[in-house]
């Protein structure tokens, strides 16, 4: 490309105006939001109200933790916009997509905005295809942030410090964390750095690192520069308004790939009904009392909450070698397993109880590797049978 630079408002609009004027206008101009004298929404405003500039490509670069609504970006006529510190590749699909763009959007129109990288149009989250993690140690915070999040329709689990997190992530691809900053055992910041030393030992194109949300008691620079030095991609102050967090969630769209979109796309051989048995579920289900609670989601929502400790013991056992407790935890889980039809998932437990049996200790890790990935996508799936309405079934 043929670049220039300018260091204002009134520079660009000067240097755009002259270059449309002699028949070689800019077709793309990157704007900064904040701006002395005159801002970069003001900028593109006025950009988008000249008829010998308004053809130009518009990308915002915005600050972590600085946000707009989408009302606002639309009718400022903006194209696209990049959190900064922006990175090589994600510029180059930003502009990729920008520029493939056949036709200019025009201020207000619906399709006018699209966040870095996303196809064409709006791209919006679907909440019930993401899962949230979140890590929170006060437990009234950690209620409020979970009934928020149900509010706006997401799923999400919860621990209560960054060592529960980073084994929370070892066993399920969540696509978002929310992170508190300041927790006991092992503060947000440095469970950010291991959950992302930890994607980049696994480098698996399949499961693209978790977008992690900083949950922070200040809105300071220093603490700004905090939370992207760990690695996190955004963070929101509390206490946690509804808007804002909505917010915050809705720019994660053009991070997040979630794992119900990847299991649309991806040809893995993986389907609901290999990972959980359907017929088992709707089994459950005709065990209803009129007017009752769903039996299959008191048993999921329980399964749910219980197997994680039992995933624990058998990784605690393996790392002890105390094969004892190995087939304890295994045997247990895959009761479990067998009573929601997660067939696979309960095979696998079988097999981990009888490695000791038969002198195979040496092969209990790589089993319990693929034992660990299987949950991850029980979990999902029971996630997803949780929100279906029983008439349905």
């Amino acid at each position: 490309m043929r670049t220039s630079t300018a260091v204002n408002g009134a520079v660009a609009l000067e240097l755009l105006r002259r270059e449309a004027a002699t028949g070689d206008a800019f077709n793309l101009v990157i704007l900064d939001l904040q701006m002395p004298e005159m801002d970069g929404l003001t900028l593109a405003q006025t950009i988008r109200a000249d008829p010998l500039i308004q053809k130009a490509r518009l990308v915002m670069l915005t600050s972590l933790g600085l946000r707009l609504d989408a009302e606002a970006w639309r009718s400022a006529g903006i194209d696209a916009y990049l959190a900064k510190p922006v990175k090589e590749s994600r510029l180059f699909d930003c502009l990729a997509t920008v520029m493939a763009e056949t036709t200019g959007p025009t201020a207000g129109h619906p399709d006018a905005l699209h966040a870095a990288g996303a196809p064409g149009r709006a791209r919006a989250l679907n909440p019930r295809h993401v899962r949230i993690l979140m890590a929170e140690d006060n437990v009234v915070n950690q209620k409020v942030g979970l009934r928020q999040l149900k509010k706006l329709g997401y799923a999400a689990d919860a621990v209560a410090n960054g060592m529960e997190a980073v084994e929370a992530l070892k066993r399920i691809p969540y696509d978002i964390v929310l992170m508190d900053c300041h927790m006991p055992e092992l503060d947000g910041y440095e469970a950010t750095r291991l959950i992302r030393q930890m994607e980049m030992g696994k480098n698996d194109p399949q499961r693209p690192p978790a977008y992690i949300i900083a949950l922070t008691a200040n809105a300071l620079e220093s603490d700004r520069e905090k939370c992207l030095a760990a690695g996190m991609n955004d963070y929101i102050s509390k206490p946690v308004k509804l808007p804002e967090l909505q917010a915050v969630l809705q720019e994660a769209a053009s991070f997040v790939r979630p794992v119900a979109a990847r299991k649309r796309t991806e040809n893995s051989g993986v389907n609901n009904e290999a990972v959980i048995d359907g017929s088992v579920l709707a089994g459950l289900r005709e065990l209803q009392e009129p007017g009752g609670p769903d039996a299959a989601v008191e048993l999921i929502e329980l399964f749910l909450r219980d197997t994680p400790v039992k995933i624990q013991s058998m990784q605690s056992a393996i790392a002890r070698s105390d094969w004892l407790a190995l087939q304890e935890s295994a045997h247990s889980l895959k009761g479990s397993a067998g009573n929601l039809g997660a067939r696979r998932l309960a095979k696998l437990c079988a097999e981990l109880e009888r490695l000791p049996k038969e002198g195979k200790l040496a092969e209990a890790s790589d089993l319990f590797g693929r034992l660990n990935e299987e949950y991850g996508r029980v979990c999902f799936i029971l996630e997803q049978e949780k929100e279906k309405p029983i008439e349905s079934l």
